[in-house]
């Protein structure tokens, strides 16, 4: 299965919800288990604002997904939970007020979560998914103005896709 899809990435810790494109590549191991293969790419940055300044921050993701389908892998409706492990990199961009100073980074971190998914298959080849999944970052990701901490990033992140999918 390819799929392509649309949804939301959010940590909540003073940050605003993400806006992301994901796309999967999933192959069907056995009967009720598949692994996939997926990314996703900010479309909307994450903001936050202080006394100190703003900054935008956006999450680019990789992970491997394992998913099993425990009513079976035939039907319209395919049911599914899974667990997915990779790699998360933030891109933080801060403008400061005086006496501050601007900077960018980019911090990297691994990242785990659990989700649950329905698929829906008007025809054997198509499909539409709608998944939702909760995990968190090791170690969890801060957003300093100065020496202060205003918020942090992947301690849970909270998320779901809309994803239209093909297969063959």
């Amino acid at each position: 299965w390819l799929g392509l899809g649309a949804g939301t990435l959010w940590a909540p810790g003073g940050l605003e919800p993400s806006a992301v494109l994901a796309a999967t590549i999933r192959y069907q191991l056995l009967e009720p288990l598949s692994l996939a293969v997926a990314v996703s790419f900010p479309l909307t940055p994450s903001d936050v604002t202080a006394a100190e300044g703003s900054a935008t921050v956006r999450p680019w993701w990789a992970w491997l997904e394992a998913r099993w389908t425990f009513l079976g892998d035939r039907g319209t409706f395919v049911p599914d939970v899974g667990v997915g492990l990779g790699a998360v990199a933030v891109t933080m961009r801060g403008s400061a007020r005086e006496p501050f100073v601007g900077t960018d980074d980019v911090v990297a971190a691994f990242a785990w979560h659990a989700l649950a998914g329905l698929e829906v298959r008007p025809v054997r080849e198509f499909s539409v998914r709608l998944d939702a999944w909760c995990g968190t970052t090791a170690p969890g990701i801060g957003v300093r103005f100065g020496d202060r901490r205003v918020a942090t990033w992947g301690l849970p992140l909270i998320g779901g896709t809309l994803a239209l999918a093909v297969g063959w």
